[in-house]
């Protein structure tokens, strides 16, 4: 059962974000976090037409612009995958140096985990379909028995199982570094759910000084307030004393 990070450190979150005047304002760390939500956004729309594209293969026409579209789309995806990964292995939060940065930490790794939510369904799609495919030309060009093929024929068969083969490892690799953002993702949100938890403790203990802090102050007060009592009961015993010792001395002077 996974863990619902968002209702997990909802109470971490600050009341009101500040919202600076220009983007430039944002932390290092933010401004990275902000950009790494839109680099996801492009990746998903890149695979969203590779798939569209691979679907109108079934048409022979303008196969060539076709094989041209789909190359470009898939360096791409390679490209932007590699440039995501490395933003998110230097995206450190704990560069965070003061309060005012560290309040767009937790909402920034929230939406980064929201937007893997949707990113992670592209992704399980692609894969179905996209591995499916390959896999049934793969299997249909196995069966081709390259001996009955005339040899004029014979490279073209050639040049087709290497693009294949070519597709599989690509759509392999881009399964591969999807599933590595995934987990990099999935590893930030933990660690901030952990920090979270040690902040709970910490702020359970500070609470709890404070409640002992408030305590020690009003037995203070009622110490001071039974010490003015004791004070005053001291001064009419006093009193009393010097009054039967007049009275005494009254008592001899008469007697």
């Amino acid at each position: 059962m996974s863990i619902d990070y968002t209702k997990q450190l909802q109470k971490y979150r600050p009341k009101k974000l500040a919202q600076p005047p220009q983007f430039q304002d944002l932390p290092e760390y933010a401004q990275t976090a902000t950009q790494l939500l839109a680099d996801l956004s492009q990746i998903n729309q890149r695979i969203n037409q590779l798939q569209q594209k691979f679907s109108l293969k079934q048409n022979q026409l303008f196969q060539d612009a076709l094989n041209q579209e789909i190359l470009f789309l898939k360096s791409d995806i390679q490209q932007r995958l590699q440039t995501t990964t490395q933003k998110i292995s230097n995206f450190d939060s704990t560069k965070c140096q003061s309060n005012e940065q560290k309040q767009y930490q937790q909402p920034l790794i929230l939406s980064l985990k929201s937007k893997l939510a949707l990113f992670s369904t592209i992704f399980r799609t692609f894969q179905s379909r996209f591995m499916s495919q390959l896999t049934n030309e793969i299997n249909t060009i196995q069966k081709v028995d390259i001996a009955q093929i005339p040899e004029e024929q014979q490279q073209v068969y050639l040049q087709a199982k290497k693009q294949i083969d070519a597709d599989k490892a690509e759509a392999k690799y881009i399964c591969n570094e999807i599933q590595g953002i995934m987990e990099l993702i999935n590893q930030m949100a933990s660690s901030v759910y952990e920090q979270g938890t040690v902040l709970d403790r910490i702020e359970r203990n500070i609470m709890q000084a404070q409640e002992f802090a408030v305590q020690g102050v009003q037995n203070l007060e009622k110490a001071r307030q039974d010490q003015k009592k004791v004070g005053m009961l001291r001064k009419v015993t006093y009193g009393i004393l010097i009054i039967d010792m007049i009275m005494m001395i009254i008592y001899a002077i008469i007697g």
